[in-house]
């Protein structure tokens, strides 16, 4: 703490502890790419951009790194979240893995989405109306209305209202329909 507080000084210890942690999932999701040496290489190498760009951000923050970490961040789940559902899909019964997988893939889509939401916020400001935090507060915004329009249940307190954002979150709402009819119908073959 002596050394980066000096370093950083809008630093707490939660967000060092928030990026570490962080930090440390990412590394840990390459494990699920492990199966296929290609997955494996580009969860890597994008995981490794992620990590860079989320500690430049804390030594120099700018709107250039915030809006590449919130593009790659949402590549980085987006592609776990595709790892993670070829297995989900693929032929064989249905298993208590499987559906934790399901379980996981919504997740990690739902991470997906809330970087792209961060990304369009950065790039058209005022693209979404509503109580958008501010600080480290932003990043659960995002998260809070991906996983809202997620689940379809669209409180309407955070509302796009920019053309890219609106189709943004209409792609998001299809993605979602047609995830959880797939799922629905993996199950039932079975």
């Amino acid at each position: 703490m002596l050394v980066l507080h000096p370093l950083a000084p809008g630093w707490t210890f939660r967000q060092i502890v928030n990026d570490i942690v962080s930090s440390l999932l990412l590394i840990g999701g390459i494990a699920a790419a492990s199966e296929r040496p290609w997955a494996m290489a580009s969860m890597s190498l994008v995981t490794a951009i992620v990590l860079i760009l989320r500690w430049a951000l804390r030594i120099m923050p700018s709107t250039g790194h915030a809006e590449w970490h919130a593009l790659f961040l949402s590549l980085d789940f987006g592609l776990f979240a595709l790892i993670v559902m070829a297995r989900v899909f693929r032929d064989g019964p249905v298993t208590y893995h499987r559906i934790e997988g399901a379980i996981a893939v919504y997740l990690l889509l739902g991470f997906s989405w809330a970087g792209a939401y961060e990304l369009v916020a950065l790039r058209h400001p005022g693209a979404f109306a509503g109580p958008i935090g501010s600080g480290d507060a932003v990043v659960q915004s995002w998260v809070y209305f991906s996983y809202a329009t997620l689940s379809t249940v669209g409180y309407g307190d955070i509302v796009p209202v920019h053309p890219v954002a609106r189709s943004l979150a209409g792609l998001r709402e299809a993605g979602a329909v047609r995830l959880t009819g797939n799922s629905a119908s993996s199950a039932g073959k079975q």
